[in-house]
């Protein structure tokens, strides 16, 4: 018997903010569009290459590199990006993508690991090949989604899927009592 739990999101560190607030703590430009990548460009699993291919077809629009921030930082981020993109190669259940929608940001990525299961049917969470047409097609529609709609509904996502800290906290408390053979 096995048991599979994945890693969890802080919903306390991720959240939803103001996306004008976000960009003020962060001294981002009001008036331009962000797609915040998925980790560093030089990590290459990560297939920055793709994201920035896909990403020079839009005017006015920067590619954020994700590294050497805080986990607080990171939510900042999310929040003052119009999209999260993931184009990783491989990925096991992506922390990123999890975070991203417990934020409720619009996310653009590749079919790896369990992102089909993380986004399910949430509005304005689009999955695309690794074709640069693809991914800059879906990087479109995400950029159209979060300029009229704003926000997704990615958080309740997460939580339907107790991917949440206080859900797998108590999955692990779970197998170490199997574990023990110790009863509630």
């Amino acid at each position: 018997r096995s048991d599979i739990i994945p890693c969890q999101v802080n919903m306390d560190t991720f959240y939803p903010a103001d996306k004008v607030f976000a960009r003020k703590q962060l001294n981002l430009s009001p008036s331009k569009r962000y797609v915040l990548f998925s980790s560093s460009f030089g990590t290459y699993i990560k297939n920055y290459p793709l994201a920035k291919q896909a990403c020079l077809h839009f005017d006015n629009l920067e590619l954020i590199e994700l590294s050497g921030f805080t986990r607080q930082e990171v939510n900042l981020l999310l929040n003052a990006s119009d999209l999260a993109l993931l184009t990783s190669f491989n990925e096991g259940s992506c922390q990123f993508l999890k975070e991203a929608m417990a934020c409720n940001r619009p996310v653009v990525s590749t079919k790896v690991g369990d992102s089909e299961w993380i986004t399910g049917n949430t509005e304005g969470c689009y999955l695309t090949s690794f074709a640069p047409e693809d991914v800059t097609g879906n990087v479109k529609k995400a950029l159209e989604f979060s300029q009229t709609r704003r926000q997704t509904n990615g958080r309740d996502r997460i939580m339907e899927l107790g991917l949440d800290a206080e859900t797998i906290s108590g999955r692990v408390l779970e197998v170490y009592k199997k574990v023990l053979n110790i009863g509630d």
